[in-house]
């Protein structure tokens, strides 16, 4: 407690991981974790397929699950209809690979 009364939180933060990564609770392959961000991927791309549009919004169509990264729209689109929101896809992308690391946590676990 007196670490975190002098302003050292890093210290404290390092020395807690340091003890979660010791007794195994954080014990994740590389392979492990690259198949959970390639699975992300996978996953919110194959979500791009959905529609995702609020009820009242008129004029566009929105496609993406949980945030809705894929807009077409469908009155007076200028150039190209279709956006990509970049900030929705990335949390999208890590949504879905924290889903599949904790289901494949949970399934090694058993």
């Amino acid at each position: 407690m007196h670490d975190l009364e002098s302003g050292n939180n890093l210290h404290v933060l390092r020395t807690s991981c340091q003890w979660l990564v010791g007794r195994g609770a954080m014990k994740m392959s590389v392979k492990t974790v690259f198949a959970c961000a390639l699975g992300g991927i996978g996953i919110t791309l194959l979500t791009g397929l959905f529609e995702n549009t609020p009820s009242k919004l008129l004029g566009a169509v929105h496609y993406g699950y949980p945030f809705a990264w894929l807009v077409r729209l469908v009155v007076a689109p200028q150039h190209s209809p279709w956006h990509v929101s970049t900030p929705d896809l990335l949390g999208d992308i890590v949504i879905w690979s924290v889903i599949l690391g904790i289901i494949l946590f949970v399934l090694r676990r058993e």
